[in-house]
Order: structure tokens, then C-alpha cells, then sequence
């Protein structure tokens, strides 16, 4: 039985897994993200990260339940599994104990040291506490960048490295450049009951994020998720002069298909909001070979706080639910 670990020493349990693989004379051929909900949004940053530098990896993201009823079955102890949830998501913990059966290495991503996820599972490593750098999306790319780093001598994990130092300056410095902006939606789209939320390659799971967990569950607004490069077979159809849309636009290899997108709208659309990643502070100071990988961290809570503008002119909490909390389901 592998020794239970908690803490936050993301390196170390990397090493550990590479130790006791070697030890086995085995090898990593696959890594998997694999979360619910407000989770899964933030881990897709890790696994878009590694599947777009992995030169010998398997890589993929499955929802916790799907993991747990349709599992892959390569699934075996030449794999790692990334399991997040903040507390303690059922699916998740199951999803965590499917890993460990099929003897892969999990890896438990969760806030506290006392949650029901990090009492069950036998390797812990915490987030939370230390600002945006702390959060699970921050903790998701230091796990695929160890990856890279340990089991393929990544050349560009120095510079990844050395953005973490300062992210939460870059949320604050964003956060000032683009609360005009937030609180003009808010006012202008509170009274609106459905959207359409784009993005895609790295901001796609942020997306999935401002149309699954603030909008719809936060607001309960009707919020359709459109990956960037889908919107031109089918969703472009209904777009009106009164839709409004929401683009998330990256400033990294995936680009052209928001730019794509920024030109249709900007010809058929009428009330469209774009945030532009390439304003961020981001682009200030991170290396150009690792930056888009974390834009995820840092228009998460922008993207978040234009949905709290509108919150607060409609005056409904972003705590409030209709059934999260208070029925079982």
C-alpha cells in the first residue's frame, strides 16, 4: 500500500510516482483530469497544458461520473489520475477510488486537509489559502508541469515556474483595467435571459466556467456553451442583433478561431461583450512559450466578477441556489 501523503509539495509526489514506477520497471503512458462542474473547469487547464507539450503522453478529461461508469481501459499502474473537488463531490470520490482499483497513481486536488475527498484518498495535495496562485487551476498546471518537467525534461519549465510569483498581482492589475467594463454589463445584460458564452483552447473550460457556474447556477440565466470553434457549424444561425454573446478570446495558438468569431459578430451581432486575454497583465511580463497556459488563472476571476456586477444590480446572491444544498439528487 502506497503511504498517504497531504500537503502541497506538488514536486515531490511527482517524484515519488516516477520512483515507484521505475522501481516497478514500468513507464507513464497516460494522464487524466477528471473532476465535476466549477472542477472540471479549472482542471482543464492542466490538461490543456500537458496535451499540448507532451511529446509521449496519453492525455484526457473526463467528468467524474462518466470516469467512474465508462472507464477507459487503459486504465492501469502506468497511469495518473488528477481528481479535483474543493470539498468533497461524491462522483469524485468514486471517480478517485476507480483509479486506485485499477492500480493507477491518484492524485487528489481538494481545499482543506480535512475534506471528505482528502480523508479518503491516499495522495492529498491542497490548494486554497495563498490567492489566485493557490487555486485549483494554479494547482492543475503545477502538475502538468511537473509532468512534463520529471518524465520529459520539459525546456520551458522555468518559465512557467516563475509566473506563479506573480499571478495575484496580475489578477489585481486586471481586475482595475476591466471593472468599468464589468460593471457596464451588469447593467446593460441584468434584465437578459439567455446567453452565449465563447471561448476556446485554453479559455474553453473557463467558458464552461462563466456558462455553467455563474451564469446558470449562480444567476439562473439560461447560458449556452460554445466552443469557439463550433460556433460556425450551427450556433452562428441564431445569432441576432439582441442575442447577447460573450466572447472569451485567447491570446494564444487558438486565436484565429476567436478572431474568427470577433468578425462575424461584429458584422451580425449587436450587444456583444468581448474579453480579450491579450489585455491582461499577463502578456507583461510571462514568457511567450507559456503564457497562454495561464490565462485560465487569471480571466477566471475576471470573468467571474462581470457576472458579480450583474449580480449585484439584480440584487440575487451569487450564494443563492434552487436546489444545490437542499434536496438530494
Amino acid at each position: 500500500m502506497r503511504e498517504k501523503y497531504v500537503g502541497t509539495d506538488v514536486r515531490a509526489v511527482i517524484a515519488g510516482i516516477k520512483a515507484d514506477m521505475q522501481a516497478k520497471g514500468k513507464s507513464l503512458k497516460a494522464v487524466f483530469f477528471v473532476a465535476c462542474g466549477g472542477s472540471e473547469a479549472s482542471i482543464a487547464a492542466g490538461k490543456y497544458m500537458l496535451a499540448a507539450e507532451t511529446k509521449t503522453l496519453a492525455v484526457g478529461k473526463y467528468n467524474s461520473n462518466l470516469f467512474v461508469h465508462d472507464t477507459p481501459k487503459m486504465l492501469d499502474d502506468s497511469c495518473i489520475v488528477v481528481c479535483c473537488t474543493l470539498k468533497g463531490t461524491a462522483e469524485t470520490i468514486e471517480a478517485m477510488r476507480t483509479a486506485e482499483k485499477a492500480g493507477a497513481y491518484s492524485i487528489a486536488l481538494t481545499g482543506k486537509p480535512d475534506t471528505p475527498m482528502a480523508l479518503a484518498a491516499p495522495c492529498v495535495v491542497l490548494y486554497g489559502g495563498g490567492g489566485t496562485a493557490s487555486n485549483s487551476t494554479s494547482a492543475s498546471l503545477r502538475i502538468a508541469m511537473e509532468i512534463l518537467h520529471q518524465f520529459e525534461s520539459w525546456e520551458n519549465y522555468d518559465k512557467a515556474e516563475a509566473v506563479f510569483g506573480r499571478i495575484n498581482g496580475i489578477v489585481e492589475e486586471d481586475k482595475a483595467h476591466w471593472l468599468e467594463a464589468a460593471e457596464t454589463f451588469g447593467k446593460e445584460f441584468a434584465n437578459d435571459e439567455i446567453f452565449y458564452v465563447l471561448g476556446c483552447g485554453p479559455l474553453e473550460g473557463t467558458a464552461y466556467s462563466m456558462a455553467n457556474c455563474h451564469l446558470i447556477e449562480m444567476q439562473t440565466k439560461h447560458a449556452v456553451l460554445i466552443p469557439s470553434g463550433d460556433y460556425f457549424h450551427g450556433p452562428f444561425e441564431t445569432t441576432t442583433k439582441d442575442l447577447p454573446l460573450i466572447l472569451l478570446e485567447s491570446n494564444g495558438k487558438s486565436r484565429p478561431l476567436d478572431e474568427r468569431v470577433l468578425r462575424f459578430l461584429e458584422r451580425f451581432a449587436g450587444r456583444y461583450t468581448v474579453i480579450d486575454a491579450a489585455e491582461s497583465a499577463l502578456y507583461k511580463t510571462a514568457d511567450p512559450a507559456v503564457a497562454e497556459y495561464f490565462e485560465p488563472v487569471v480571466i477566471w476571476p475576471i470573468e467571474r466578477m462581470f457576472v458579480e456586477q450583474m449580480a449585484k444590480v439584480r440584487g440575487r446572491s451569487m450564494d443563492d441556489r434552487n436546489y444545490m444544498w437542499k434536496f438530494e439528487y
